[in-house]
């Protein structure tokens, strides 16, 4: 029950800071501190490794592409985040796109 919770609410983290930044633009992603996106990126890795090719896989998967795409821009300000983008890297799949942007 636990992991539940902390799924949805890391779901619900990804969910805010994107309606925020789809509202008011990438440029005001520096209103959020890393810490909460730190929290959620944990949480949703840890239950993709637990739900492997389940339902729930497309799902997390979606929500951490969003939260990497936020994190890209809060790289620009916070190491820690740059630190996020870096692991990401490591454990995503290629994303061109992704990839790109950071070049």
């Amino acid at each position: 029950m636990s992991k539940n919770i902390c799924l949805e609410n890391a779901i619900s983290i990804v969910r805010n800071m994107d309606m925020y930044c789809t509202r008011f633009g990438m440029q005001s992603v520096i209103v959020f501190t890393p810490h909460p996106a730190s929290v959620a990126l944990t949480a949703l890795l840890t239950n993709l490794a637990e739900f492997e090719n389940s339902t729930k896989t497309t799902t997390i998967l979606q929500q951490v592409h969003t939260l990497s795409k936020i994190l890209q821009k809060m790289a620009e300000s916070y190491q820690t985040a740059q630190s996020m983008c870096t692991v990401l890297d490591h454990i995503l799949p290629p994303d061109q796109d992704r990839r790109s942007q950071r070049s």
